[in-house]
């Protein structure tokens, strides 16, 4: 079944509010926990459109860009835009 673009968007919005939760607690971001906790059952084979919405949110909204690390294990670290020095 077709998402339609509200659906879209909620998805969206709570893979961005589950990424910046884990970032927050230091959590290590797995794609399958963001499947679990962010996702509905029947959206997460949506899962990488749906990613790239939210991590284009979060670098447009936050200023913070989504980078993968550990490709094997398909974690993700979240890390901040700009000059770090600051």
């Amino acid at each position: 079944m077709a998402m339609s673009a509200e659906d879209r968007e909620r998805a969206a919005i709570d893979i961005v509010h589950y990424l910046l939760t884990a970032d927050y607690k230091k959590h290590p971001i797995k794609q399958s926990d963001i499947r679990k906790h962010a996702l509905q059952r029947d959206h997460s084979r949506a899962f990488n459109s749906l990613f790239r919405v939210a991590t284009e949110k979060l670098r447009s909204v936050y200023g913070i860009n989504v980078v993968e690390t550990d490709v094997g294990k398909q974690k993700v670290s979240v890390v901040t835009a700009g000059d770090s020095s600051i």
